[in-house]
């Protein structure tokens, strides 16, 4: 319920597990939320200024783009 429907939002973690080796691991995850109900005109704004915006925040990451609930549960599971 955090996730607005129609509001773009931009979510980062610091994901921190162990792996199988024993090691822990930090990962940032940045996490774009643009769902397809959004206004078009936000969609492309945000589109235009993610890479500008991880590029402040010194984020070497991977990113994803989620666009519906459908979205989450793949990234999930």
């Amino acid at each position: 319920k955090f996730i607005a429907r129609q509001v773009i939002q931009i979510f980062v973690f610091d994901f921190e597990f162990v792996n199988h080796d024993k090691m822990a691991i930090s990962k940032i995850i940045f996490v774009n939320w643009s769902p397809d109900t959004a206004p078009i005109k936000g969609r492309v704004l945000y589109a235009t200024s993610k890479e500008s915006f991880k590029k402040y925040l010194d984020l070497n990451t991977k990113d994803f783009t989620l666009c519906s609930k459908g979205d989450v549960i793949h990234i999930i599971c």
